[in-house]
């Protein structure tokens, strides 16, 4: 079963009108990659200081030896300072890849001016 395929050819004006409508398509999607760009960069700045910020709430409970934090699988339903410890690592670790990634998309970003 073969289905016959009749092949168009299509007028200098129609092509001209499908060139514009393709790069009118192209203008819309590098509009859209700049805006995502753009709000991935501000979503990681507020993850950067969202993190910044709990970190430095658990650091000055390890300065001050006390720590404010309630957990209920441990004694007294408060977490050990070990433990703020290492969530501090760990954030810190997290904050590095958002700047990284902040970076990356600056870099993006310049590459489309």
């Amino acid at each position: 079963m073969t289905e016959d395929r009749k092949i168009h050819k299509i007028t200098a004006k129609q092509k001209n009108i499908l060139d514009r409508a393709e790069l009118k398509e192209n203008k819309i999607f590098k509009e859209q990659m700049k805006y995502n760009r753009r709000k991935a960069i501000e979503q990681n700045e507020m993850m950067v200081r969202s993190k910044e910020r709990m970190a430095k709430f658990k650091q000055s409970q390890l300065d001050n030896k006390e720590s404010l934090e309630i957990h209920p699988e441990f004694k007294d339903n408060i977490k050990p300072l070990v433990i703020i410890e290492n969530e501090i690592e760990s954030l810190r670790f997290e904050i590095g890849g958002h700047k990284e990634d902040i970076e990356k998309l600056k870099e993006e970003a310049k590459k489309d001016v």
